[in-house]
């Protein structure tokens, strides 16, 4: 066992892909590393095309790792080698998804709570996802937080106002309600704000189609709109994992009202902002944030604290835990330095 198998899903830029994203950072740096990529190339039912080919892989992987295998939850449905591998879990609630996912969503949790050995390795991204697992008996649950590189939230009032100039905002408080998609809660949030004079806006891909502003953007100007909020509204409607969103808002000292479900309750209560699940109010909590109008100084700084250097060392101290041999040569002096001081 003397490397490190990872199975990679999605190429799509949310949540749980940034991540995974991070985590192939840490490996790469670090760990003799083989990627596999098992995203999907088609859409909808049209994926069952390609299924047979994904569950083979997924099975000759699973059952004979070449290595230390570090799988998602979307690839978790068969037996793990005992002390072969871990399963990162973001969330689990398959609500809303479209049909074709929710069907396969729901079938991967059942296999995996069937398969799954009360001590096999479990990372999670926050306390409520921690607790969820151990309620169930599981007692090797690990928690290693999302990471921020905090260089890329520093975001100037020139940056602001060239922003809000090339995308054509005007004078009007602006809300953003998240992406469109019914899971994240977009389209209450709309019904909610649509009569109460503001600048609601959302950004990147989904199936709703509302009348408001919708950018497309790269994620230096996605960070921008955040920083030029007055408001950032995540209602969403399933049990989040944690909430990049949230956390990302706070980063550029935007006020944020969310649903707090899930692991979003965390990021909420930590840092001073406002928990609202329940649809008929949430003007009046965003009116609130507009009068409150800041982040306290201490909730940024706490938000400043998931560093990229503490995911890192939290990851690579596991991993060498669990899969000593699978660190680069030693003939690497300097990745041997680096390993050797995140260790300790």
């Amino acid at each position: 066992m003397n490397k490190i198998q990872k199975f990679s899903t999605s190429r799509r830029g949310y949540g749980g892909n940034v991540y995974e994203r991070y985590v192939d950072r840490v490996l790469s740096k670090h760990f003799r590393h083989e990627p596999i990529d098992l995203s999907f190339h088609l859409k909808g039912w049209f994926r069952l095309i390609e299924f047979p080919v994904y569950v083979l892989r997924l099975l000759l992987t699973s059952l004979f790792p070449n290595g230390f295998l570090i799988r998602n939850f979307q690839t978790s449905f068969l037996p793990l080698k005992k002390k072969h591998g871990l399963t990162i879990v973001f969330h689990i609630d398959e609500t809303l998804s479209p049909l074709a996912s929710r069907i396969f969503q729901r079938g991967v949790e059942r296999l995996f709570f069937l398969f799954a050995r009360k001590s096999d390795p479990i990372v999670v991204i926050s306390k409520y996802w921690k607790k969820y697992f151990e309620d169930r008996g599981f007692t090797d649950v690990h928690l290693i937080y999302c990471p921020y590189e905090l260089e890329l939230y520093e975001i100037s009032d020139e940056e602001i106002e060239d922003f809000k100039r090339r995308f054509g905002l005007g004078d009007k408080p602006m809300v953003y309600i998240g992406n469109p998609q019914p899971k994240k809660g977009t389209h209450l949030a709309y019904e909610a704000l649509k009569n109460e004079g503001y600048e609601l806006i959302t950004s990147g891909e989904g199936p709703l189609d509302l009348p408001v502003k919708n950018l497309k953007l790269d994620f230096k100007d996605y960070i921008r709109l955040l920083a030029a909020c007055d408001v950032v509204v995540t209602f969403s409607q399933f049990k989040e994992g944690w909430c990049r969103v949230a956390h990302e808002s706070v980063l550029v000292g935007t006020p944020v009202v969310g649903s707090g479900e899930g692991g979003m309750e965390e990021i909420l209560t930590h840092t001073d902002q406002t928990l609202c699940p329940n649809q008929e109010i949430l003007a009046q909590h965003v009116r609130q944030c507009l009068d409150k109008g800041h982040v306290p100084p201490e909730a940024i700084e706490w938000a400043r604290s998931f560093t990229m250097e503490s995911f890192e060392r939290d990851w690579t101290r596991l991993l060498l835990k669990m899969a000593p041999d699978t660190g680069k040569s030693t003939s690497d002096a300097a990745s041997q330095v680096s390993l050797q001081s995140l260790e300790h």
